[in-house]
């Protein structure tokens, strides 16, 4: 009976360095709960899981296939092994460790959803097409998360790929893109809100006008019309006139950053986003903007420090965690991208990484 709760115990430990990313020490809690129960097939593949994470995939293969060797009949651990060799491109590896899962079970959908991925990174588009069509179960966030990081590091080669938030609005099918945008209609969402209708004025951001109130104010009503329109030179110079009688009124200055966000003037609105951010503090709205400014000026490393406060205070919206995976792609981070990916593909699963697909398959003529 100790030796049970023992195991108990540290299986519990284990599950939580795993969720916090201590993957070493979950691994080392994993290794535990095998002393107590030699036989437990799934402590044996959660130790895989780990060691996979912790970037020991020798000794991660190894827990796997010792699984498959307790539970001969159970497709699960083929499909991991095949995952882990995924993970180190090592596709053909990692075909022939799905197409044992779906020998010893044809129905296995997670399985039959890596295949299609190992051979869409293998460069065998038509078939991968054929298998990912061919879906008809969930998968999970871990195989979203390495579609979407597969994606995006594809597209990103194309000039001409749409970004996911153009893919949405040029949509010839408006159920579809109401239904991709869904996640986005949160409180939450400073990203979308910022990248398409902006940001309403926040009482954080509110200042007493300086002078000529009556007039700035007509000038800001002015503004805003046109931003509603996507009008965006008109917008910026009424928030220009609005400032010049206002100076010190913040919230025309970050309507001001978003017209120049809009412009695709980012290191104007990076300036005018500081200056918003001296006056009045951080907000989540300000880091998600100067997130999409850094980020639109190919500084990335500063625009995914400013997405990860945001991802902070996001618990639905998948638009944080999307970005700071497109950042870490950027930044050639694989590991982190996809840890990014699966965390977005989890809040909105399948909807952003069959989108992406579908922009790849249409780039490359599939």
């Amino acid at each position: 009976m100790c030796s049970f709760s023992q195991a108990d115990r540290a299986y519990s430990r284990a599950s939580r360095l795993a969720a916090k990313g201590e993957y070493d020490k979950a691994a080392a809690a994993f290794d535990e709960v095998i002393q107590h129960r030699p036989a437990d097939r799934k402590a044996y593949l959660q130790r895989a899981l780990s060691l996979s994470e912790a970037g020991k995939y020798a000794a991660a293969v190894q827990s796997a296939e010792k699984a498959a060797e307790l539970a001969p009949w159970n497709p699960a651990p083929h499909v991991l092994i095949g995952r882990i060799h995924y993970d180190q491109a090592r596709y053909e590896r990692a075909l022939a460790s799905f197409d044992r899962a779906l020998h010893l079970n044809p129905q296995n959908n997670l399985a039959q959803a890596y295949r299609g991925l190992a051979l869409l990174a293998m460069g065998r588009t038509k078939p991968a097409k054929e298998v990912l069509d061919d879906l008809r179960g969930a998968t999970n966030s871990g195989f979203e998360g390495r579609l979407l990081a597969l994606c995006e590091a594809e597209l990103a080669k194309h000039a001409e790929a749409r970004s996911l938030e153009d893919q949405i609005a040029e949509t010839d099918n408006p159920a579809r893109a109401t239904e991709a945008r869904s996640a986005s209609k949160t409180a939450e969402n400073a990203i979308g809100r910022c990248r398409s209708a902006w940001y309403r004025v926040t009482a954080a951001l509110r200042h007493p006008l300086s002078r000529d109130p009556r007039r700035a104010a007509w000038h800001a009503r002015c503004a805003e019309r046109f931003t509603i329109l996507g009008q965006w030179q008109p917008a910026r110079q009424e928030c220009e006139a609005a400032l010049r009688l206002a100076p010190k009124w913040h919230d025309v200055r970050f309507s001001l950053a978003q017209t120049l966000l809009a412009e695709r003037r980012y290191p104007d609105a990076i300036r005018e986003l500081k200056a918003v951010s001296e006056a009045v503090g951080e907000t989540l709205e300000l880091h998600a903007a100067l997130g999409m400014a850094f980020y639109g000026s190919r500084n990335f490393g500063a625009a995914l420090k400013h997405f990860k406060v945001v991802t902070e205070d996001s618990r639905r919206d998948f638009l944080p965690a999307y970005y700071c995976g497109l950042c870490a792609a950027q930044m050639g981070d694989r590991v982190q991208s996809r840890r990014w990916f699966e965390r977005a593909a989890a809040l909105v699963n399948p909807h952003i990484a069959r989108e992406r697909l579908r922009e790849l398959l249409r780039i490359v003529g599939v």
